[in-house]
């Protein structure tokens, strides 16, 4: 009867709580996991995020590609063959970087900037991400910087005119990247060919 009890108090003393020790080690544990989680929350955020942004503006300059088209004159609704409609991306001198505004506008002068009274629209990405254009023709990838870049389309092809300003160059494909501020290694990518290929890179 005394070694059932013996064993009895040693069942009881087995099931009592957690130490302290042990719940130090486990609230560590814990810690660790939440932060790990909070990391790669964080960062499937990014991802989602420049990817939604890539899609729009490829879609903008599909849409401009379309526009351009089928440009109307607005004043007696008649095709304008010889006119562009383009999307330019302008260089912010302020912040050594490209604009997150770009402006899509009617060249009614074929002079491939934007003249007043030629703007359709304004587009601003209310996103921090930052845009970057390289030139990527014949194979290379060549950042461009303190000059426009514009993308110009005219009735009836749907071939891209690809135009860096200053002076005014011909290029024959571009990628314009839009890199997360927040995680400056993760990006997106939008390549534009001068045959009117438009396509978000994955």
């Amino acid at each position: 009867m005394q070694e059932n009890i013996h064993d009895m108090h040693i069942s009881e003393t087995h099931t009592q709580g957690f130490t302290l020790i042990e719940f130090i080690v486990i609230m560590i544990i814990f810690s660790i996991m939440a932060s790990v989680t909070l990391f790669n929350f964080t960062g499937f955020r990014n991802e989602i995020v420049l990817s939604n942004l890539a899609h729009d503006i490829a879609l903008t300059i599909r849409q401009t590609q379309v526009g351009g088209a089928s440009l109307f004159d607005q004043t007696n609704s008649t095709a304008v063959l010889q006119n562009y409609r383009g999307i330019q991306f302008t260089w912010d001198p302020a912040s050594n970087q490209f604009s997150n505004t770009f402006t899509i506008f009617n060249d009614l002068n074929n002079n491939r900037i934007i003249d007043p009274g030629e703007i359709v629209d304004e587009i601003t990405i209310q996103s921090d991400d930052r845009i970057e254009i390289f030139n990527t023709a014949g194979g290379a990838s060549t950042p461009i910087i303190s000059r426009n870049v514009g993308i110009f389309f005219r009735r009836p092809n749907t071939e891209a005119l690809i135009v860096v300003e200053g002076p005014q160059m011909i290029v024959e494909s571009i990628e314009i990247r839009l890199t997360s501020r927040a995680e400056s290694t993760r990006f997106k990518s939008i390549e534009v060919r001068r045959s009117g290929y438009i396509h978000v890179v994955e």
